[in-house]
């Protein structure tokens, strides 16, 4: 892993808390890396021994907390999850919410709505708002 010069202290000690993804960059959601500056869509939290908050690109979460690959690697696969599971939303018509999990639909070929998947509505809810689809609230 290359090193990052960057605006956090090489010499503390940062643990990995989160991870998110934000999508595709744009000017409404680009977010830069507290440590080089670098706009990030796959974003890493850590934080200090003095439990501060950064939020940081996968490489300088790679050089500063000193993980080992395997962490790393299962770390980006689960960016690359999110990822997946964002691109199947933006193909969504139609979204159902029940107690905190919501199911969404697309067209098949004959024009019948199916389910595509679902998820926990307090990750992705914010996400779906943005993208304007139908949402019905089940009880």
């Amino acid at each position: 892993m290359k090193a990052i010069n960057g605006k956090l202290d090489m010499s503390k000690s940062y643990r990995l808390v989160d991870i998110e993804y934000h999508g595709k960059l744009d000017i409404g959601t680009a977010e830069s890396c507290e440590n080089c500056g670098q706009l990030i869509s796959n974003i890493a939290i850590v934080k200090d021994s003095l439990d501060r908050t950064y939020r940081i690109g996968l490489d300088c979460m790679a050089t500063i907390t000193n993980m080992p690959a395997s962490d790393i690697q299962q770390a980006k696969n689960i960016v690359n999850r999110k990822r997946r599971f964002i691109k199947e939303l933006s193909y969504a018509e139609k979204v159902e919410v029940r107690n905190n999990t919501f199911w969404f639909y697309t067209r098949t070929e004959y024009d019948a709505l199916m389910v595509r998947g679902r998820g926990d509505w307090s990750l992705y809810g914010n996400y779906i708002k943005s993208l304007n689809i139908p949402i019905q609230a089940l009880a």
